[in-house]
């Protein structure tokens, strides 16, 4: 099954704060982490010839008992893919584990189920909790 994936590790936005409440420094790590997911569809946009963004929700992925949250965005356009001009779905998945985020770019035919594939694959990958 023709499945292209690239996983990205890199670390997350940083930022500084000096006595905020937890609530306001968890706001402020999720508003950066979706930022970024955003920032990743405008270069996914302006990269290929999006027909369709068909998902654009929360994910869930879970490793060990630990259920890390996620993004997800599912988009539809065509380009060769395997040696022959063809449909496409171009997944894009991002998590973020301790300071590091995780970001997966999957790419395949529109006519073949590769979601198994993916959540097996995603699932047997441990995402580390690192904290530097």
């Amino acid at each position: 099954m023709p499945i292209a994936l690239t996983l990205y590790i890199y670390p997350a936005p940083k930022f500084t704060s000096f006595g905020s409440p937890k609530t306001v420094i968890g706001e402020v790590k999720e508003n950066l982490f979706h930022n970024e997911f955003e920032q990743n569809i405008q270069i996914i946009n302006n990269s290929h010839n999006i027909t369709k963004t068909v998902i654009h929700k929360h994910c869930f992925i879970e490793q060990n008992n630990i259920k890390h949250k996620g993004l997800h965005a599912e988009f539809l356009y065509s380009e060769i893919f395997g040696g022959s001009f063809q449909p496409l779905i171009f997944e894009l998945y991002l998590f973020q584990s301790g300071n590091f985020l995780y970001k997966y770019r999957i790419t395949y035919p529109k006519d073949i189920d590769a979601k198994k594939e993916i959540k097996n694959f995603m699932t047997r990958l441990k995402l580390k909790n690192n904290n530097i």
